[in-house]
């Protein structure tokens, strides 16, 4: 455990300084520019963008409607909802070195305009909390690399659990999560989620709860145990 502890210390330290140089190194988002994931393009039909996303190397599943699991804000925490977004698009593939699930979403539409990816939810053990802290570091990196520095940047313990980027120019918005439920994150029995959100409500969005805001806040109790992010401590 005290090697793996300082395997992940030594390599948390990488990603933050990584982070650091892309952030200063970063620029604004050009005119006409736009977040976009895996290429896809905004206003997109089902088959154009289930066709993009497949010759990215991604492996398509089902289309689906109704409601659907999402990790959700919900105040300071988060927590797991069924919601409704209308027509669905479901994918696997990886990313930032994790396999992750993809979902695009439609709407009333039937044209693009929300994608969520989403990593495993944490499992319960130091090594894949290790694993998920990492992997948001990687993430955030990379898309500050290639969007520039965020506009709202959190960081938990040495590791990003939020990074939002200004809108672009043609409406859309990311925001890259890492929210635990009932308390905080990685704690012993609760569940954590990592999740990326890209959205532009131009093309007929709206669905609710809205990305990149925040509900009320909802009373939570205080954890008594410890946390496992206490073991992921950069102090």
């Amino acid at each position: 455990m005290v090697e793996r502890r300082k395997s992940f210390r030594k390599s948390a330290v990488t990603s933050i300084a990584a982070a650091a140089l892309c952030a200063l190194a970063g620029t604004a988002l050009a005119a006409n520019n736009s977040y976009t994931f895996a290429g896809l393009k905004w206003g997109s039909s089902p088959e154009a963008a289930s066709q993009a996303l497949k010759s990215k190397g991604f492996t398509l599943g089902p289309t689906v409607t109704g409601p659907q699991r999402e990790l959700v804000e919900s105040g300071a925490w988060g927590e797991f909802r069924n919601v409704d977004r209308g027509k669905r698009l479901l994918a696997t593939g990886t990313v930032a070195g994790q396999k992750a699930d993809v979902q695009l979403i439609f709407g009333t539409s039937n044209r693009l305009d929300r994608i969520i990816v989403s990593l495993p939810d944490w499992n319960g053990t130091v090594g894949h909390a290790e694993q998920l802290t990492r992997a948001a570091s990687t993430l955030t990196s990379q898309l500050e690399k290639q969007y520039g520095a965020t506009t709202e940047k959190r960081d938990f313990f040495g590791w990003p659990d939020t990074a939002r980027w200004q809108p672009a120019s043609d409406g859309s918005r990311m925001e890259m999560l890492i929210r635990g439920t009932h308390g905080m994150m990685f704690y012993p029995g609760d569940k954590t989620g990592v999740r990326l959100n890209l959205w532009n409500d131009s093309f007929g969005g709206g669905s609710q709860p809205a990305f990149g805001t925040r509900p009320q806040t909802v009373d939570v109790s205080t954890p008594t145990e410890k946390p496992v992010y206490k073991s992921l401590s950069l102090q």
